[in-house]
């Protein structure tokens, strides 16, 4: 054993495989630390500081360890982005640390950016001829032939005022487990184009970015990211995005002033057991093309809407249960085609489920109760489908489909809502004559119409389909596969005296009066 006056002096002294260890102190880093070996930095006992101004450390080879060490970055000038430690191959541990960033991130590890010539051996060869290898090709001045990093932090404080926390890219393997990120100007942990990244049981908070950003790419390995609390970031909490597909299990995200989870960029992924709420614009965001399965994931109490899918996305929706939301629990817009079944959608201050601008979109086997407003609004050119759900006890309609949109249903239950069970709208532009307005009305199979009629039969048009469920007139609903039957012993004395019950229509007869049907809406059984 030797001992140093300076934490620099000991490293000059190192071949490989050395334990510095150092006590108790606040030390001054005059330049930057580059190593090349494998070693051990610790501290023996006790508080120890390193100061910097600028990089402190530059890691480029072998196996190393830095333990329990408070590394502090001061910076000259105020557009200094140098990271605290930079990783450039090899395998780091950082345990028990707190690392203070003032320019760049506090932790940056990466392979090389596509493009450049590199030459990743593959799994890491870590035994003395791999590393012996790379130390020659680094000698050469063949820098950019080197091994992809591997990085592990844990039970780290990160915190950096103009730059990302943690930011891995291009070939990196990643462990995060049980760190504080927090106070960090930019993204909190960055994952992006890696070889494979677990994030694990961490607390993400005060993030002026996103709390963690996952992108995906080329050669990209397994994500995962579960039992973390993410929270309070000016962006999202967690953003997937550009063919992601990641596993993100039993997280807690909340309080972001952006979108709990933002996936994009036709991105996959699966997501299950999350709590996603309190979130200032939707819970969960999903667009651009992406493709994602989410199940049994509780979203709840947003300020904004609680599940929204746009841009032409699709996905699996499966036993969420999704509540408590200022604007619709759930809304579909712009040719997204989702899978949505078995969940819960209720409690919400809007609609409990929206459909519209051409979306589309099978729904079957949920419950859709106790929402302010309709509980299924079809609305603006959509198409949906809707098969054994309930849809009862909301404070408005239970199902509404507005002009020019289609609604196929089948052994759905509706009752218990405050207004009708059920009603179609024509258009509000083409309803002048029955013709037009046959041609532009919201069409689904039902047996019986109900249409106001005016004193003046000429000026008379129908104002839509007001089915009434068994609260509002005794109607009973036979399996309501595709009509609603009502049964011979109940007349029309319950009716309104403007009401009239027409009989079921056949094709022939609207052709006759109308002329023939638009052909979009034949395949609604016309």
């Amino acid at each position: 054993d030797e001992e140093y006056q300076t934490v620099e002096g000991a490293l000059a002294k190192c071949s490989g495989g050395e334990r510095i260890l150092i006590q108790e102190g606040v030390y001054e880093i005059s330049k930057p630390i580059l190593i090349h070996c494998s070693l051990s930095l610790e501290s023996s006992g006790g508080r120890v500081q390193l100061n910097c101004t600028g990089a402190m450390i530059q890691w480029n080879a072998g196996k190393g360890v830095i333990r329990g060490l408070h590394l502090k970055q001061r910076v000259l000038y105020e557009d200094d982005r140098i990271p605290l430690v930079e990783v450039l191959s090899g395998s780091l541990v950082f345990e028990s640390c707190e690392l203070e960033a003032r320019g760049g991130a506090a932790i940056h590890a990466h392979g090389l950016a596509p493009g450049r010539l590199a030459k990743f051996i593959e799994p890491p060869d870590y035994s003395e001829e791999g590393l012996n290898a790379i130390n020659q090709a680094i000698e050469m001045g063949m820098a950019n032939i080197r091994l992809p990093p591997t990085v592990t932090i844990s039970s780290c404080t990160v915190s950096s005022k103009r730059s990302y926390g943690i930011n891995l890219e291009f070939g990196v393997t990643a462990l995060i487990e049980d760190c504080i990120v927090s106070k960090v100007q930019d993204t909190g942990i960055s994952i992006l184009s890696c070889l494979g990244a677990t994030v694990r049981r961490n607390q993400v908070s005060h993030i002026k970015g996103a709390g963690v950003l996952l992108y995906g790419g080329d050669e990209t390995g397994p994500y995962i990211v579960e039992d973390n609390d993410i929270h309070e970031t000016t962006l999202c909490g967690l953003e997937v995005m550009r063919e992601c597909d990641p596993v993100v299990t039993r997280n807690r995200i909340h309080h972001t002033e952006a979108a709990g989870i933002y996936v994009r960029l036709q991105s996959q992924g699966t997501y299950e057991l999350n709590e996603i709420y309190c979130n200032a614009k939707a819970n969960v965001d999903v667009r651009d093309k992406s493709d994602p399965v989410f199940q049994n994931n509780k979203i709840r109490n947003g300020e904004h809407v609680g599940l929204l899918l746009r841009g032409e996305c699709k996905g699996t929706y499966e036993d969420n249960e999704i509540f408590g939301h200022a604007l619709p629990n759930v809304e579909v817009r712009a040719l997204s085609d989702p899978t949505f079944r078995r969940n819960n959608v209720h409690s919400g201050s809007h609609f409990g489920l929206l459909v519209r601008y051409d979306g589309r979109g099978t729904f079957s086997e949920n419950e859709i109760h106790h929402n302010s407003l309709t509980g299924v609004y079809v609305h603006k050119r959509s198409s949906i489908s809707l098969r054994s759900n309930r849809i009862y006890e909301g404070r408005d309609k239970g199902v509404f489909v507005e002009s020019d949109s289609i609604a196929k249903l089948s052994d759905n239950d509706i009752s218990g809502n405050a207004r009708k069970g059920f009603i179609f709208e024509p258009s509000k532009i083409l309803k002048q004559t029955w013709k037009q307005w046959f041609k532009g009305a919201a069409w689904v199979v039902l047996s019986h119409f109900l249409w106001d009629l005016d004193d003046d039969p000429e000026d008379s048009y129908p104002t839509g389909y007001e089915v009434y469920t068994q609260d509002d007139y005794r109607g009973d609903f036979d399996g309501f596969d595709g009509e609603i039957v009502f049964t011979e012993e109940q007349g029309s004395d319950e009716l309104p005296a403007d009401r009239k019950i027409l009989p079921p229509p056949t094709f022939e007869t609207p052709a006759s009066m109308f002329g023939e049907p638009n052909p979009r809406y034949k395949s609604a059984g016309w």
